[in-house]
């Protein structure tokens, strides 16, 4: 998990110039999620837009797969609605969510596959800020399964037993 959230940073910081070629502003930030967006000590140092990342291995599939969840936090002051007086402004974050999406799905290590997108869409719970979530998989190799005790397969009537040991001990 270490290796992709290392090349997570590196692809994004070389590739920051595909926000300001589209006229927006670059992620200023990318950190592991630590519920930066509903803990009110972090209320004050929120620094937009964001990136928060959540990683979790399953290992019951065959290869194990990595879970990622993705929060992009934004800054929306534009009026969306249906009277809105520029609307391509305001709806300007579909295009920062799919530039971002572009980018995670370019990201693969010796340890991950690509990642595939299962879900992606704006987060309704109330927080300070507007989210927009994206739900990824890939297989993961960074750790083997724990491996089963070996056990050997029989019959309980195939066991012989001995009489008399208990008295050859005394």
């Amino acid at each position: 998990m270490k290796q992709f959230y290392k090349q997570l940073l590196a692809d994004f910081e070389q590739k920051k110039n595909r926000y300001t070629d589209a006229g927006l502003m670059p992620l200023r930030i990318i950190d592991l999620y630590n519920g930066q967006d509903t803990n009110p000590e972090y209320f004050d140092i929120l620094t937009l837009p964001a990136l928060y990342i959540s990683m979790r291995a399953d290992y019951a599939a065959e290869p194990a797969t990595l879970s990622v969840e993705v929060k992009l936090l934004y800054e929306q002051l534009r009026n969306t609605s249906s009277i809105g007086l520029n609307r391509d402004e305001a709806l300007a974050f579909f295009e920062m969510a799919n530039i971002t999406d572009g980018i995670l799905k370019e990201i693969e290590t010796p340890e991950t596959g690509r990642l595939l997108l299962l879900s992606e869409g704006m987060d309704l719970d109330p927080t300070v800020t507007d989210i927009y979530q994206f739900s990824y998989q890939c297989a993961y190799y960074g750790k083997e399964k724990t491996r089963q005790k070996e056990t050997l397969p029989g019959s309980i009537d195939d066991i012989r037993t001995k009489t008399g040991l208990f008295k050859g001990l005394l």
